[in-house]
């Protein structure tokens, strides 16, 4: 499994990890995948309990530019994380989450919505398999996900400000709100 964004982080800390991308169980937010950020690092998430299985890249996100994410699922004991030419792993004894039927983008969802985004988020994608070296290289250099169809399973632009488009654009607050710019 890998996720794909493009994050731009209004430098608003919201107390805790800022979600972009979560997969998870809607009736139990302790099983998910997620890409996530805060005020010192970006943070790849299986979750399967109490506590997950982290790759995290310590560094603070500069505020009001754009910046690529990558989330990889490599095995049940490796998640890998790429920001910016840089990569962290992590790994865990935990197993890969089942019951996985909620994608959330900006936040988390379970019996409440939390753990949101502050900011705007681009080009989120989901692949049902890990991402080459060189597919990451491609995402991280501008090329959208769309370039890279095996085993895409979903994409959205969103943001399209990040392409200089005119189009309709949102842009995700700290309180679960999207407003319209």
């Amino acid at each position: 499994l890998s996720i794909a964004c493009w994050f731009n982080w209004d430098g608003t800390n919201t107390g805790g990890g800022q979600m972009a991308v979560c997969l998870s169980d809607a009736s139990d937010s302790a099983l998910r995948f997620s890409l996530s950020w805060n005020t010192n690092e970006i943070r790849v998430t299986a979750h399967t309990g109490a506590s997950g299985g982290n790759a995290i890249i310590s560094t603070v996100p500069p505020t009001d530019e754009w910046h690529p994410a990558i989330a990889t699922f490599t095995s049940d004991s490796r998640r890998d994380a790429y920001y910016r030419g840089g990569t962290a792993s992590g790994t865990t004894t935990r197993a890969v989450p089942a019951g996985i039927d909620t994608l959330a983008i900006g936040g988390r969802v379970n019996s409440t919505a939390q753990s949101f985004a502050s900011g705007k988020i681009a080009h989120v994608a989901i692949w049902d398999r890990v991402l080459s070296a060189d597919e990451i290289a491609g995402i991280e250099a501008g090329y959208s996900p769309l370039f890279f169809l095996n085993g895409l399973k979903f994409y959205s632009e969103l943001d399209a400000s990040l392409d200089a488009l005119v189009n309709e654009k949102f842009t995700l607050t700290n309180n679960a709100s999207a407003t319209k710019v």
